[in-house]
């Protein structure tokens, strides 16, 4: 008898330790609270994961003032993929005064995208559902997914947001007020920046008008193609998208065209300034070639953007890194090179 009790013990042991099982265990929601203090509050640990195969699933809601636990219905607005990500964002008003906020999703740009292959550009959010529709709506902003909420006091509101990829990187919640002053400073910065690129560009032309000299045109293809890239990363020519649609073209493909004609307009601006094709006929033949490999790439970027890219980045580092290697070996002997010397490191670190 002794031994069957110890077995019985044993066995009540086991048993209390074995967590209950998946259908009757409590949840555990994370809330959000709205009256959170600073500008904005970062979402990465406030949100709940969601994975399923079924391109309808649904989420339970945190309990409402009753106890009571609603199922908010989520709808893949893509059905196709085999597996469907979601993060859920539960929020609460507990203050006396309403709460105007902002989820704001950075969308994927160049940076961090990667080499073999970059991520596609865009947005990081496939859809937003809401159990409340009625008390959020979108707004239009360069290089980000916004969401307006609008919550009255004890309010409480749930989003689900369906990813178009594995992850999701820097969601935040920001107070209304001081986004708009964020987005304001970033505006002016961003116009500055491509404003003056604009005018060297025109400067460069507008110098070969009056000189016929090819390293104008060369500093004006390498110039117009970086203030298109900033633009394209700072989400300017974001409304391209539809129309590229149209043609069976993405964002992507534009990017790699861009990225090209960087890529292209360093090389020939190499060629044309330091004068490589007397002074360095090896480095020449070798520029000439990534002239044409970029333009190659830049053709290749409407049959597939994301090798086209990169590859081309590749290409782009060899030819600032030859370049830099150049202007140093040719410092002594040459003064453009002794001026680039000033302004290629630059670009080599970047």
């Amino acid at each position: 008898m002794t031994l069957a009790r110890r077995l019985a013990a044993l066995l009540i042991a086991a048993l209390l330790a074995v967590p209950a099982l998946p259908g009757a265990r409590a949840e555990t929601v994370l809330v959000v609270d709205t009256g959170f203090s600073g500008a904005a509050l970062d979402l990465a640990p406030n949100l709940d994961a969601l994975e399923s195969a079924d391109a309808k699933t649904t989420v339970t809601l945190p309990p409402d003032d009753n106890g009571v636990r609603a199922q908010m219905p989520l709808e893949a607005a893509r059905p196709d993929r085999p597996l469907h990500r979601w993060r859920i964002l539960h929020l609460k008003n507990s203050e006396q005064t309403p709460a105007e906020l902002l989820l704001v999703i950075p969308q994927r740009q160049f940076s961090g995208s990667g080499v073999f292959w970059p991520e596609p550009s865009g947005s990081q959010v496939t859809s937003f559902q809401l159990s409340a529709a009625e008390l959020a709506r979108r707004i239009r902003t360069p290089a980000h997914d916004v969401l307006s909420l609008s919550l009255s006091p004890g309010a409480a509101l749930s989003s689900g947001l369906e990813l178009s990829a594995a992850t999701l990187d820097g969601a935040a919640l920001w107070k209304r007020a001081a986004w708009d002053a964020q987005s304001q400073a970033r505006s002016f910065f961003n116009g500055a920046v491509l404003g003056i690129g604009i005018l060297l560009a025109i400067a460069a032309v507008a110098l070969f008008i009056l000189r016929r000299r090819t390293v104008f045109p060369a500093s004006a293809l390498f110039t117009l193609a970086s203030v298109a890239f900033l633009a394209l990363n700072m989400g300017y020519l974001s409304p391209l998208a539809a129309p590229l649609s149209g043609f069976g073209l993405t964002m992507d493909t534009l990017r790699a065209v861009i990225e090209a004609a960087m890529t292209a307009g360093a090389a020939l601006l190499l060629l044309t300034l330091l004068d490589v094709r007397s002074r360095a006929p090896f480095a020449a033949a070798a520029l000439f070639v990534a002239t044409g490999a970029a333009v190659a790439l830049a053709a290749f970027g409407f049959l597939s953007p994301a090798v086209a890219i990169g590859l081309n980045r590749l290409l782009f580092a060899a030819v600032v890194a030859g370049g830099l290697a150049l202007v140093i070996a040719l410092r002594s002997s040459a003064l453009k090179a002794q001026a680039a010397l000033l302004v290629w490191p630059a670009l080599a670190v970047w």
